[in-house]
C-alpha cells in the first residue's frame, strides 16, 4: 500500500502553493508596493509640470501683449507726422485750416491702423499734447475738459518722471476706459510714454496704449487641476500688482513677496507658511521684468496623488485577484488529476487491479495515467498467468500423488512375491522383483524433486534391466557423461520418461539409445538420441501443443510433463527441445542450469 502524504509541503499541491507564494505573490506584492510609493513622485512631477505650463502660458500671454504695445509705441513715438502734429496741435486752426485738418485726420487714421493691426479692436491709443487736447481712438479729438481730467491721474506724473521709458499699469480704471463689456471686468492693461521733440529734446506730449487686462483674457490650460490655486503678479521690486483666486493667508502672500517670487532661472519652490506647505510655480516676463507666481497647497497635490494611487492600486489588486484565482483553479485541477492517479495506485497496492485512471488530454499527466493503465493491465495479465502456472504445478503434483497410490499397493505385493520366490529357490525372479521395488520406492518420494545426474542414471539403469526382460536384450543404452558432471543437479524422472518414449515409439529392433552430457556456459545440456523410426513434423509439433498432458504407460509422467516441470522450476529459458528425421531417429535435448550439488529440495 502506498504511503499516505501527510505533510502539506510534501504534496504537489502544497509545493505549487508554496512556489506561487514565494515566486509570484511576494515579488508582485513588493513590486506593487514600490510602484505605489514611487508613483507619488512621478505624479507630483507631472502635476508640477502641468502647473508650470499654466504659469508659463499666463506669463507668455502678458509678456506678448506688452511686446505688442511696445512695438506700437515705437511706431508712434518715432513717426515724424505724429511729432509734427504734437508741435501744432495746441493751435486750433485745424477746425478752420484745411491742411491742419488733414494733418489731424491723418494722425487719427494712423492711430486707428496701429490699433487694428498691431493691437486689438478693443484697445485704446491716445495722444496728449501739452496744449490741452487729447486725440484718442475711442473718441477722436476731445476738448480741454478731458485733458484736465487726465492730467490729474497718477500715471501722468509717473510717465513724466521716467522721461521716455514706458510706464505700465496692470489695471487702469481711469477716464479713457472703453465702454464696459457684459460679464467682464472693465479695466485696461496700460503702457504710457513721454514723447520728446526730436529737435530740442523737450517734452512734446504723452502716449497711452491700453488693452484689456491679460489676467482676464489669458485662460489657464484645461489640464491643470485644483481649485485652491492663487495666481500673483509681482513686480521686480516685490510689489504685488494683481492677485487672482481664493484668498490665502497674508503670511503666505508676504512670503512670496519677500522672496521676490522666483528668480528668472527658477521655476519651482516649496514653501511653508501658516503651518501649511505650498507649491510655488513661477515664470519671468523679460519685457516687463514681472513674474507670474502660482501658489497651491500641497494638500491638494496629496489628495490628487492619493486618488490616483488608490485607483491604480485598486485596479492592480482586481487584476491580480483575477489572475490568482485563475492560476489557483488551473493548479488545483492539475493537483486533482495527480490525486486521482495516486488514489488508483493506492487501490492497486491493495490488490484491486481493476482500478484505472481516466485519461483526458495529451499532457505529461495524461501520458503518466496512460502508462499507469498499461502497467496495471500487464500486471493483471502477469498475475493471471502466474496463477495459471501455479494451478498447473499443483495439478502435476496431484497427478504425481495419484501415481503413488498404485506403487504402494504394488510395492507391498511385490515384497510378498519376492519372499515367496526366494523360498522357492527362484533367485533371478527375486532380483528382478527387488529392482522393480526400488523403482517404485523412488516414485513414492513425493517430498524430493531434485537429484544428481549420477543417481538419475542409476535409476535409469534399473529401469533398463527390467525392460531387457521384456524385449529380450534388443534395447541397448550407451551413456557418455564426464565424471565432473555426475554431481550436477537435475529433476527426478527427467531421463526415464524420455528413454521410455524412445522404447515405445522407436519401433525398431535392436534399438540403440545414446545419452551424452556437456557444458554450455552456465548450462548443463543432456542429449538423448535413438535410431528409431522418428516422427513427422506435425507429430513433433503436437508433442508440446496438445491440450491434454502426455502420459507414459508405466510411470504416468510423460515428456510434456518433464518439460513443464523444468520450466516451472528453472524458468522459460530451460526445458526440452525435440528434433527428428523420419526413418533415422529422434533426438531430445535437455537444457538445465549448471549446479554441481543438490542444494535445494522441494
Amino acid at each position: 500500500m502506498l504511503r499516505r502524504i501527510k505533510s502539506p509541503l510534501t504534496s504537489i499541491r502544497g509545493k505549487i502553493i508554496l512556489s506561487f507564494i514565494l515566486l509570484i505573490l511576494i515579488p508582485i506584492t513588493i513590486i506593487i508596493y514600490n510602484v505605489y510609493v514611487s508613483s507619488q513622485e512621478v505624479v507630483r512631477r507631472e502635476v508640477n509640470q502641468s502647473r508650470q505650463e499654466a504659469v508659463r502660458h499666463t506669463a507668455s500671454s502678458i509678456d506678448g501683449t506688452a511686446e505688442r504695445m511696445l512695438n506700437a509705441s515705437h511706431l508712434i513715438v518715432n513717426d515724424p507726422e505724429v511729432a509734427a502734429y504734437l508741435q501744432t496741435s495746441h493751435r486750433q486752426g485745424w477746425m478752420t485750416d484745411y491742411p491742419s485738418f488733414q494733418q489731424f485726420t491723418s494722425v487719427h487714421k494712423k492711430l486707428m491702423n496701429i490699433r487694428d493691426i498691431l493691437l486689438d479692436s478693443n484697445a485704446v491709443v491716445a495722444l496728449l499734447d501739452f496744449g490741452g487736447h487729447v486725440l484718442s481712438t475711442a473718441a477722436g479729438f476731445e476738448e480741454p475738459a478731458l485733458y484736465e481730467q487726465l492730467r490729474k491721474e497718477a500715471w501722468v506724473q509717473e510717465t513724466l518722471r521716467l522721461e521716455g521709458w514706458p510706464y505700465w499699469q496692470l489695471a487702469y480704471q481711469g477716464t479713457l476706459l472703453p465702454p464696459p463689456q457684459a460679464g467682464a471686468e472693465n479695466s485696461l492693461f496700460v503702457m504710457s510714454r513721454l514723447i520728446k521733440d526730436s529737435s530740442n529734446g523737450k517734452a512734446a506730449g504723452l502716449l497711452l496704449i491700453g488693452l484689456p487686462s491679460p489676467m482676464e483674457t489669458s485662460a489657464l490650460p484645461a489640464k491643470t487641476t485644483g481649485t485652491d490655486r492663487v495666481t500673483l503678479l509681482i513686480k521686480k521690486d516685490g510689489q504685488l500688482l494683481d492677485q487672482r483666486g481664493p484668498v490665502l493667508p497674508q503670511e503666505v502672500v508676504n512670503l512670496a513677496l519677500r522672496a521676490n517670487a522666483l528668480s528668472p532661472q527658477e521655476e519651482y519652490r516649496s514653501v511653508q507658511a501658516d503651518g501649511q506647505r505650498f507649491a510655488l510655480n513661477g515664470a519671468f516676463m523679460p519685457h516687463l521684468g514681472w513674474t507670474v507666481v502660482q501658489l497651491a497647497p500641497e494638500e491638494e497635490l496629496q489628495s490628487s496623488l492619493g486618488q490616483i494611487k488608490n485607483q491604480s492600486l485598486l485596479w492592480l489588486l482586481i487584476w491580480f485577484l483575477i489572475f490568482t484565482c485563475a492560476f489557483a483553479f488551473v493548479m488545483l485541477q492539475f493537483a486533482k488529476r495527480i490525486g486521482r492517479l495516486l488514489h488508483s495506485m493506492d487501490r492497486v497496492g491493495q490488490g484491486d487491479f481493476s482500478s484505472r485512471v481516466s485519461v483526458r488530454g495529451s499532457d505529461e499527466v495524461s501520458q503518466l495515467g496512460l502508462r499507469f493503465n498499461e502497467m496495471v493491465g500487464r500486471l493483471e495479465e502477469l498475475i493471471l498467468r502466474l496463477s495459471e502456472e501455479q494451478r498447473r504445478k499443483e495439478e502435476a503434483r496431484f497427478q504425481a500423488l495419484q501415481a503413488q497410490i498404485n506403487p504402494h499397493f504394488l510395492f507391498n505385493t511385490l515384497n510378498s512375491i519376492k519372499w515367496s520366490a526366494m523360498l522357492s529357490g527362484a533367485q533371478h525372479v527375486s532380483q528382478m522383483i527387488t529392482k522393480l521395488g526400488k523403482l517404485l520406492e523412488i516414485s513414492m518420494r513425493a517430498g524430493r524433486e531434485r537429484t544428481t545426474l549420477q543417481e538419475e542414471l542409476s535409476h535409469l539403469e534399473m529401469y533398463m534391466d527390467l525392460q531387457k526382460l521384456r524385449f529380450h536384450d534388443n534395447i541397448r543404452v550407451h551413456v557418455e557423461v564426464p565424471e565432473r558432471l555426475m554431481s550436477c543437479e537435475i529433476l527426478q524422472f527427467t531421463l526415464q520418461p524420455i528413454v521410455e518414449n524412445s522404447i515405445i515409439h522407436g519401433n525398431r529392433s535392436p534399438l540403440e539409445v545414446s545419452i551424452t552430457a556437456h557444458e554450455e556456459g552456465d548450462k548443463l545440456v543432456l542429449t538423448i538420441s535413438d535410431n528409431g523410426q522418428g516422427m513427422e513434423p506435425d507429430q513433433l509439433e503436437r508433442v508440446f501443443t496438445d491440450g491434454a498432458p502426455s502420459h507414459a504407460k508405466s510411470t504416468g509422467i510423460g515428456i510434456r510433463n518433464v518439460n513443464e516441470r523444468i520450466a516451472m522450476h528453472f524458468g522459460p529459458g530451460y526445458g526440452l527441445r525435440l528434433s527428428s528425421v523420419p526413418g533415422e531417429g529422434t533426438t531430445v535435448t535437455v537444457t538445465l542450469p549448471l549446479a554441481k550439488e543438490a542444494t535445494q529440495h522441494d
